[in-house]
């Protein structure tokens, strides 16, 4: 759970029939919650970008108004950070761990 500023950024399981994780964004101000993305298991926000793995550890992106959901790499992300426009990454593709250092700003 991340809080920046009046707005929490929280992922919740979801068990049953459509399990999975779920990547809420509440509003402290008017108690108002938006569904963001229904396959975030850990995330970082910075900006108006949220950075975030799936279950299957695929590096995705998607702003901070839940539109523009990308994926920057389909590799098992194992740890990831974003530090300004940079964004570093490190996975274990085909068994040989490795990282990344990608620019992400505009």
């Amino acid at each position: 759970m991340l809080i920046i500023g009046d707005t929490i950024y929280h992922i919740k399981w979801n068990s049953g029939y459509n399990y999975g994780y779920t990547l809420y964004k509440s509003s402290l101000s008017d108690s108002s919650v938006q569904t963001l993305d229904n396959d975030a298991v850990g995330m970082i926000v910075t900006g108006d970008w949220i950075y975030f793995y799936d279950l299957y550890h695929r590096l995705h992106r998607i702003r901070t108004d839940g539109t523009g959901r990308e994926l920057l790499d389909p590799l098992n992300t194992v740890t990831f950070n974003v530090a300004g426009d940079w964004l570093f990454y490190h996975y274990n593709g085909l068994g040989i761990p490795d990282i990344e250092i990608v620019y992400v700003g505009k």
